[in-house]
């Protein structure tokens, strides 16, 4: 308790939309309020204010179990108040009130449908079963709780609705416009929240606001709004089954607010059951606490109108690139512009807020990509002639544009695009400005217009997709090929005032404080991971797959793309499963060959942390790294021995000869036929060994000799103690 007695609230999500009002509506109720907030948190601002009006501030992450329990035993009373991306994690939370022991009411982040008595589309239903779950094991968890169903946000949906801010004279409606909804100003919810939080009325209860005078339609809502302005606005209705398509074409999580608009404004759910005697209505158990009607709602919109960035929401489709509707590529490139264009035309149908950004070039990305400042060479590629124009805009950059266009009336349903003068430039400006900037001079090594379109169309899907981009970007120069019409919106000329960054001005960044490559440049990793094909022969069966692999290699070195192979051999836990069964109670074991031929066996885990270091190391752009630490290097013979010495058990070895393998790998049919050709070469052959390591080639535990990585008997170990199921390692 505060000093007053008043319970101590600590808020999570406490930035976030309905979270801050929460947040202001605790203070102003006289309770001592904490919020408990991520490190990096971007609200830098909002945090300020909130601590200025003597909020406390925690900082942590959800998945810092110790700091959340820490924060937990301040206070007394928990809200969440965590957008849908987070309902699951809501588990942490209730995990760690387990532990804190101290907390006397728990809120999760619900505040809208009443999920138990209502069903959805899909995409919105998959969201309440989510929260559904979350209240069964608070239900179960024997923490004191009230769920709250607060039905809409008003002023969110006053704005989604109305667009008070828009100039338009037509207005969408969903379905028939008479389903009756129930607007709550978010202030109220607020105010309502923080009483039920604290009242011994609503402990482990379901606490309903639906007063009468927030239930309203459509129509009627807009009727209302025309009174008040004196405006006529025209009804453009999309239809039910508009919105259930929607729904279903959609990519996930974009579908969401579309399900969620179905079921509150065309099916009407929040309305679909009746209040039973024993249910709880906040306004009903609160008549003295004044709450905003709808007529007032309006009457705020009318004089004093919210931001629309403070209520409703605009979405901007991922896009962020070309101007899809005004260019043309190749086929693998055109088929993700036609997947966009389906999205946008769906978009532009829905009567959702939109806009949309193409904002051309990643700048650092493509300053990376196309110089390779990390890299030493002499020698840069220059795809077609170099003299296409390209627009490069700073990663930073298009960020702060976006933010602003994405709560400026003004780019509402409209296309931005990022175009500023000083960023439009040609490959071969820009590395005429590289070598003036650091003295150096690079070879020009050019890669036709054919050689791209004949890659675009050997690379198997989806490693074609990057060369079609770069063809159509700084081959064809698809960003320059269309003149900015006069009512086109270019960002830089819309906020004169907010600085960009110039190619020159980037240039100097990587001169000075150069982004890692990782930040900028993308690098390309086949799937590889196993033998190193360009030095060993095998089965026909096997061979051909080690063909593929090789025409790749080679597509991939040709196209100037940057890239690492990875040989990792033998993924280990795999392969023990496979050569000693020790899930099995057999006491015979299959030996292929002699069982003297030396293999590579290495632990998937490290496999993939080796993985993830080379695939941004500047060392290993455009080489192969092979994983051959000298500990892992094991005859089948040895391991079997090994084995036999940790488990106290005697097993039979079965020999299979090598001729066995090749009449197998000869009968059976394809592809079955493929994993006996690949235990022939690595176990019989010992193809992994039949090559020595030269001087300049990576191996992956010398180069990082502080990683530590798993040995052969180390991973023998894990199988003893806590052996990874057949399924996840072994084949059949």
């Amino acid at each position: 308790m505060g000093s007053e007695g008043k319970e101590k609230i600590l808020i999570l999500g406490g930035t976030g939309y309905i979270g801050s009002y929460m947040v202001k509506a605790s203070i102003l109720m006289g309770h001592p309020t904490y919020i408990y907030s991520r490190p990096n948190s971007l609200n830098t601002h909002l945090l300020q204010q909130f601590q200025s009006m003597g909020v406390i501030v925690l900082k942590g992450e959800l998945e810092e179990h110790e700091k959340l329990v820490s924060a937990l035993r301040q206070v007394d009373v928990v809200i969440s108040a965590l957008g849908y991306p987070q309902v699951l994690d809501q588990f942490k939370i209730i995990d760690a009130i387990k532990v804190a022991g101290n907390i006397k009411r728990f809120l999760p982040s619900e505040f809208g449908c009443e999920e138990d008595r209502i069903t959805a589309l899909a995409p919105f239903q998959a969201l309440l079963d989510d929260k559904k779950k979350i209240r069964r094991a608070l239900e179960a968890s024997g923490i004191p709780y009230t769920l709250v169903s607060a039905n809409c946000f008003g002023a969110y949906f006053v704005n989604y609705l109305l667009r008070p801010h828009n100039q338009q004279d037509d207005v969408i409606v969903y379905g028939s416009g008479e389903a009756k909804a129930v607007l709550n100003y978010e202030e109220d919810i607020a105010k309502y929240t923080i009483k039920v939080a604290t009242d011994p009325r609503t402990c482990n209860r379901i606490v309903i606001y639906r007063p009468s005078k927030n239930i309203i339609s459509q129509l009627e809502l807009l009727s209302l709004w025309e009174k008040k302005t004196g405006r006529k606005f025209k009804r453009v209705h999309v239809s039910d089954q508009e919105m259930v398509t929607l729904s279903q074409t959609l990519p996930h999580p974009d579908n969401i607010p579309v399900s969620i608009v179905h079921s509150l404004f065309i099916k009407g759910v929040l309305m679909s059951y009746e209040l039973a005697e024993d249910d709880i209505e906040a306004s009903t158990l609160y008549p003295d606490l004044h709450f905003t009607t709808i007529e007032q709602l309006l009457d705020i919109f009318l004089h004093n109108p919210p931001k629309p960035a403070s209520a409703a929401f605009r979405f901007l489709p991922s896009e962020f690139g070309c101007e899809e509707d005004r260019i043309t590529a190749l086929a693998p490139f055109q088929a993700l512009l036609d997947d966009k264009k389906k999205i946008r035309r769906a978009l532009e149908a829905s009567g959702i807020p939109y806009t949309l950004v193409s904002a051309n070039c990643f700048g650092a990305y493509f300053v990376n990509y196309l110089l390779r400042p990390h890299n030493q060479q002499d020698d840069v590629i220059v795809y077609g002639s170099g003299e296409a124009k390209a627009v490069l805009n700073y990663e930073e950059d298009i960020a702060k544009y976006t933010i602003k266009v994405a709560t400026d009336p003004r780019t509402c349903n409209r296309i931005v695009i990022y175009r500023p003068s000083k960023n439009i430039i040609s490959q071969l400006e820009l590395l005429s400005l590289r070598e003036k900037k650091t003295g150096r001079k690079f070879k020009r090594v050019h890669v036709s217009d054919q050689e791209m379109v004949t890659l675009s169309q050997t690379l198997p899907h989806p490693d074609n997709i990057p060369v079609s981009i770069v063809h159509s970007l700084f081959v064809k120069g698809v960003l320059m090929s269309y003149e900015l019409a006069e009512d086109d919106i270019e960002a830089s000329t819309l906020y004169p005032d907010l600085h960009y960054t110039t190619i020159e001005q980037l240039l100097d960044i990587f001169l000075h404080n150069p982004p890692k490559p990782t930040s900028a440049a993308f690098r390309f990793l086949p799937s590889e991971f196993g033998c190193e094909e360009d030095r060993i022969t095998a089965l026909a069966p096997f061979q051909a797959l080690l063909d593929d692999k090789k025409k790749i290699r080679r597509a991939l070195e040709a196209s100037g793309i940057p890239y690492t192979l990875v040989s990792a051999n033998c993924f280990g836990a795999h392969f023990v499963n496979y050569l000693l069964r020790p899930h099995n109670q057999q006491d015979d074991v299959i030996v292929y060959g002699s069982g003297e031929a030396k293999a590579v066996l290495n632990y998937e885990e490290d496999i993939a942390k080796y993985t993830i270091k080379v695939a941004t190391d500047p060392r290993t752009c455009n080489r192969i790294v092979i994983y051959r630490p000298s500990k892992n290097i094991i005859s089948q013979l040895e391991l079997l021995s090994l084995w036999e010495k940790k488990t106290g058990r005697k097993f039979k070895r079965v020999h299979v000869s090598d001729q066995e393998m090749v009449t197998l790998s000869q009968t059976l049919p394809h592809p079955d036929n493929i994993p006996v050709s690949i235990v022939h070469s690595l176990f019989v052959k010992g193809v992994l060994m039949s090559y020595e390591l030269a001087e300049d080639d990576i191996e992956a535990s010398t180069l990082y000799p502080d990683l530590h990585y798993t040995t052969i008997e180390q991973l023998l170990d894990i199988f003893l103690h806590n052996p990874p199921k057949p399924t996840s390692a072994a084949f059949v």
